[in-house]
């Protein structure tokens, strides 16, 4: 059990926010790569609505390199969502 006034490692705290956030993107030193698999995921997954999100909920830092991302996941998911919908 870890005390108020203890210190945690680094090495602790990187396992803690691994498995919380795989891809880093929460942490404010994210790589733009991780960023852009996230938008990439997202526009893939929640199409135009997702695509929307990260453009009004991303903060300024990071908005750009998840569009960089998003937006080849959502041309790439149309397609497959029209061939789905004419069954």
């Amino acid at each position: 059990m870890v005390q108020v006034d203890e210190h945690l490692s680094t090495s602790q705290t990187k396992r803690r926010d691994w498995w919380n956030d795989p891809l880093g993107v929460f942490k404010s030193d994210a790589t733009p790569a991780a960023l852009r698999i996230h938008g990439f995921i997202i526009g893939v997954f929640f199409g135009v609505i997702g695509v929307a999100a990260i453009a009004v909920l991303s903060t300024t830092e990071k908005r750009g390199h998840r569009l960089i991302g998003a937006i080849p996941g959502l041309v790439l998911s149309l397609p497959l969502w029209i061939l789905v919908s004419e069954g």
